[in-house]
């Protein structure tokens, strides 16, 4: 399917095989297919429909014990929280990924939306706190891949 049919086509195609694989699928693609179809629905600005197939997601991932997608769904959910104005769910959202994930290039990506939603929110010191970890997370990452370079 190309990207101009549209987010409408990708929900059908991605409720199509739901519906069609029933539980014979593992909870880990499960929970892929119910991410797309919370980024569809957040491409189409509907952040309750988003957030609502991103709560199956994370309970898809949660039975396969998926730390790490469960990590970028709280991220994911954490922008449609945002897009519907709950600016403390959408600040537990990023904090509880970085409880959850292991990942420098996530939790470098966490610690940005954070620095962000504390920023939005008035709270500069915190904010500002987080940006120096954002700064610690990438600069790690980019020694860590300089060092692979030139291994």
């Amino acid at each position: 399917m190309s990207f101009t049919e549209g987010p409408q086509a990708a929900i059908a195609l991605y409720r199509s095989v739901l519906d069609t694989a029933g539980n014979r699928i593992g909870n880990i693609y499960r929970g892929d297919l119910l991410a797309n179809l919370a980024s569809m629905y957040s491409d189409m600005n509907d952040h309750r429909r988003a957030v609502i197939e991103i709560d199956q997601s994370l309970a898809a991932y949660g039975a396969a014990l998926d730390t790490t997608s469960m990590a970028q769904a709280h991220l994911f959910k954490a922008t449609a929280l945002w897009g519907l104005g709950d600016r403390a769910g959408a600040l537990d959202q990023v904090n509880l990924c970085l409880q959850r994930s292991k990942e420098k290039d996530l939790n470098a990506h966490a610690t940005r939306k954070a620095a962000q939603y504390l920023h939005s929110m008035g709270r500069d010191a915190e904010a500002y706190d987080m940006l120096m970890t954002h700064a610690q997370l990438n600069d790690s990452l980019a020694r860590e891949k300089f060092s692979a370079s030139t291994a």
